[in-house]
């Protein structure tokens, strides 16, 4: 990650109006943590929001059945977002979410097991470089960035619920790869390299000015939202949590970096 152009940013923290003392603490602290960059966030909604990603539908949010996410049947959506190039596809670098009995109507299994009837029905996660990583844990996703779902019974023949359904839980992270490039100075800064589209999806999440950039001016229209609830601030919750927070502030940085 580009730290060094991070920090010039910081000297413009005091032109910007309406962004207190506490807020610039905010800013210093997340740009000075390894956690700013973490970014996959999943939840359950009737709706996703372009550019999240519908992983896997459900009849409802307990004791469900399941259906792959190319289907329509059922009004319960699995959406997954917060990180460049993220997708559903089963092909590249992905992992495997839940093997399911069926395209809909489908019963769960974890994506360790082989069960014939199960073949060919991935729900998956993937990213356009980098790493997906899925496991299965009790009571909660420590270790994780976020949790996928959660089902009835381990390691297969599941129904399938949100997050705090049942005890076991589906488990997700990822991370972006950065390449190396030598500026004119000789000096070496890792950068991350994006596709025109994957800038789209960014600037769609992140540019709360519309001005086609990820800066400054964005993090000072977050950090009046701070600590704020409720459906007002819908368009500013990149953690899609329900609250303005430290998680908000970690997701703007890596799309902040990703655009530097």
């Amino acid at each position: 990650m580009i730290y060094n152009s991070l920090c010039k940013k910081i000297v413009f923290v005091g032109v910007v109006s309406k962004i207190s003392y506490f807020s610039v603490f905010i800013f210093l602290n997340f740009l000075f943590t390894p956690e700013a960059f973490a970014a996959l966030s999943c939840s359950v909604s009737a709706t996703c929001a372009s550019p999240d990603v519908v992983v896997l539908r459900m009849a409802s949010t307990a004791n469900s059945h399941a259906e792959l996410p190319s289907q329509s049947n059922y009004s319960q959506l699995v959406c997954c977002s917060g990180v460049s190039g993220l997708s559903n596809s089963c092909t590249g670098t992905f992992a495997t979410v839940l093997r399911l009995s069926g395209t809909t109507n489908a019963h769960v299994e974890e994506n360790t097991e082989s069960t014939a009837a199960y073949n060919g029905n991935n729900a998956c996660l993937s990213v356009s470089s980098g790493t997906v990583t899925l496991g299965y844990q009790n009571s909660n996703c420590s270790g994780f960035d976020t949790t996928v779902a959660s089902i009835s019974q381990t390691p297969t023949n599941a129904h399938v619920g949100d997050s705090s359904t049942y005890t076991r839980k589906v488990c997700a992270s990822t991370s972006v790869s950065d390449t190396s490039s030598v500026g004119s100075g000789g000096g070496q800064n890792n950068i991350i390299i994006v596709t025109e589209k994957e800038k789209k999806q960014i600037l769609a999440i992140a540019d709360f000015n519309n001005d086609n950039k990820v800066n400054i001016l964005d993090l000072s229209v977050l950090l009046y939202y701070y600590g704020k609830s409720g459906s007002s601030i819908d368009s500013y919750d990149l953690k899609k949590d329900g609250v303005i927070d430290f998680k908000d502030v970690s997701i703007m940085f890596y799309y902040w970096n990703l655009l530097l």
